[in-house]
């Protein structure tokens, strides 16, 4: 699998050949994994390279969505106006939450106006899909609606806590947000809300201390750093989340929130490469975890809802979301279903979805909901499966 993904990276080189002139990108697209070609990238934000702006705008429709998340990032911080409308079309046709998100921030920064930019991001927050049980709004399920997105939104743009209207938001300059950022914890290190937007921010340099926040942590702020490093994307947090998904915890409605915490995480962060893990953990989950005392607690922050999240924006292991297309249990917010068929519409198989006629009617028909939507959108490109 990771000789085809090179094969299609050195491809997709080679056809710029003659505007890419930095021979490191080269050099690391042909031997490096998928943290070291995240690195990369990151770093060719980090020292705003102009020269590798057509590599980054190829990579905005890779197959893997932590290369398309970070790719939209480094041009963000390079800021040409000329990839402003290159970001606006990739992020039309982008399903995954978080990529979407940051090509539309990455285009605010490359000057496209802000009011279209936040149209697109709403757009996807308001996705819905008539199905067995009625038309239901899916990406509130995911942890993606409208509002959740607004407050990112915000948070990526601006220093302010002042309540904004995400579509007239004035955008501060990145470097100016991250400096406030770094002075108010430095004042206080449990300012939460200024450890959040750090790792919205994405600088590869904020990672450490990120990570040195985790020892010294109480329960609120693992909660917070959690979310922090499935936003900042460097994959090096892959492992710590990992280990927080695996957690045995003593006290039943702290581990349920920080097992979904680091669930979203993994799935904020893109990485194709820990979906065989996550579903290790959702099996996990259902039989270790639910049936112990306090597992109802789970219905409040559920684990199994926020795998199932992570796994669509992964656009991983459709089988597993198909199991779920006819469970009506879940969460307060709603059903495994929603979840099943909002991470099916991310992965985008269509064939799949086809081959699901024929079974009973709440899967069929939630199924061909979900292939509504994609047919509905013609225009869309549908990736194949990683």
């Amino acid at each position: 699998m990771m000789d085809d993904f090179r094969s299609r990276i050195v491809g997709r080189i080679r056809k710029m050949i003659d505007s890419v002139q930095n021979g490191e990108i080269r050099s690391f697209v042909v031997g490096g994994g998928a943290s070291e070609e995240v690195a990369q990238i990151r770093n060719i934000g980090t020292v705003r390279s102009e020269s590798d702006r057509p590599a980054l705008c190829g990579w905005l429709e890779d197959l893997s969505p932590a290369i398309r998340r970070n790719a939209a990032w480094a041009l963000g911080r390079i800021g040409s106006k000329d990839d402003a409308a290159v970001l606006m079309g990739s992020a039309k046709h982008e399903r995954c939450d978080m990529p979407r998100l940051m090509k539309c921030v990455a285009a605010v920064r490359c000057g496209a106006p802000v009011t279209d930019a936040w149209e697109i991001v709403e757009y996807g927050a308001k996705r819905s899909f008539e199905g067995f049980y009625g038309e239901r709004k899916t990406a509130d399920v995911t942890g993606w609606g409208v509002d959740d997105v607004a407050a990112l939104w915000i948070r990526c743009l601006s220093s302010s806590d002042d309540n904004q209207n995400p579509a007239s938001i004035s955008p501060e300059p990145v470097d100016d947000i991250r400096a406030h950022l770094h002075r108010s914890i430095e004042d206080d290190p449990d300012n939460r809300n200024a450890v959040l937007n750090l790792g919205l921010l994405g600088h590869p340099e904020d990672f450490d201390l990120l990570y040195r926040m985790i020892p010294a942590c109480g329960r609120r702020m693992h909660l917070t750093l959690c979310a922090a490093f499935g936003y900042h994307g460097d994959l090096r947090s892959v492992e710590w989340l990992l280990r927080v998904l695996t957690a045995v915890d003593e006290n039943p409605g702290h581990g349920f929130a920080s097992r979904a915490a680091a669930a979203a995480a993994l799935g904020s962060l893109g990485d194709p490469g820990v979906a065989d893990k996550l579903v290790r953990a959702l099996a996990d989950e259902q039989r270790d975890y639910e049936g112990r005392p306090g597992a109802g607690l789970g219905i409040q922050r559920s684990v199994r809802t926020s795998i199932l999240g992570a796994l669509g924006e992964l656009q991983k292991h459709p089988h597993i979301l198909e199991g779920y297309l006819a469970d009506t249990d879940g969460s307060a917010a709603g059903g495994f279903y929603l979840v099943a068929m909002d991470g099916l519409w991310k992965i985008g198989d269509r064939q799949r979805l086809v081959e699901l006629n024929s079974a009973p009617d709440e899967i069929s028909i939630n199924a061909r909901a979900v292939l509504r939507e994609l047919e509905g959108h013609s225009d869309v490109e549908v990736l194949p499966v990683p």
